[in-house]
């Protein structure tokens, strides 16, 4: 869990899609060595596994009668190792674009909200913070894309990422609102109107500004 409270000064770049084969992921770049063939094979083989622990957690009920301290410490343990194994093969699995910036942001998000049930469960408001932390650094390095506004084509951003993107804010602003931080507040209502308007019109855009007060 230690290194995953660490992973927030990563970088990185997004994806395969998940369960795709990674010999066809890696078939458009021209140089593929078998280190970086196996780099990402492990990477999605991580990636799962992750995914697979954290859609059991995150439905984990308080007043479950299983410990739900033990589910959350194998989950944290799931992606620090998968985390970590980011950082030390980042060369490897962005020479083979497995790792562009969306799936960084979708990784990133998912810890911050395995922090933010922490605290759910423990009112732990340190655990509030980390989540804040991670999804902070999702927004800096603008790892979603340009939140649609200036993006070369945004309106080839696929409706599944969109989501993802407007469900990370929606929990960036719950973190927000309930740290007290209102000063990033307006930032980031500004950004999600941007993106839900980004294949609109910017007329549009303009009068939501203007009735949010922005």
């Amino acid at each position: 869990m230690a290194r995953v409270m660490e992973a927030h000064n990563a970088s990185a770049r997004h994806p395969a899609i998940p369960g795709e084969p990674m010999e066809e992921v890696l078939a458009g770049h021209n140089i593929v060595s078998d280190k970086t063939l196996a780099a990402a094979k492990h990477f999605q083989s991580l990636h799962d596994d992750a995914m697979r622990h954290f859609n059991a957690v995150k439905d984990v009920s308080k007043f479950s009668r299983h410990d739900w301290r033990q589910f959350f410490g194998r989950t944290f343990a799931v992606f620090s190792e998968l985390w970590q194994f980011m950082r030390e093969h980042m060369l490897s699995l962005r020479q083979g674009g497995i790792l562009p910036p969306p799936r960084v942001a979708e990784i990133a998000s998912k810890i911050g909200q395995m922090f933010y049930h922490t605290y759910v469960h423990s009112s732990d408001v340190e655990c509030l913070h980390q989540a804040y932390c991670f999804y902070m650094v999702i927004q800096d390095r603008q790892y979603f894309g340009g939140d649609g506004d200036d993006d070369e084509h945004p309106e080839q951003q696929s409706s599944s990422l969109l989501l993802t993107h407007l469900r990370y804010l929606a929990r960036f602003i719950s973190v927000v609102l309930l740290l007290g931080r209102t000063g990033v507040l307006r930032g980031l209502v500004e950004v999600g109107i941007r993106v839900l308007f980004s294949r609109g019109n910017a007329a549009e855009f303009d009068m939501c500004c203007r009735l949010s007060g922005l």
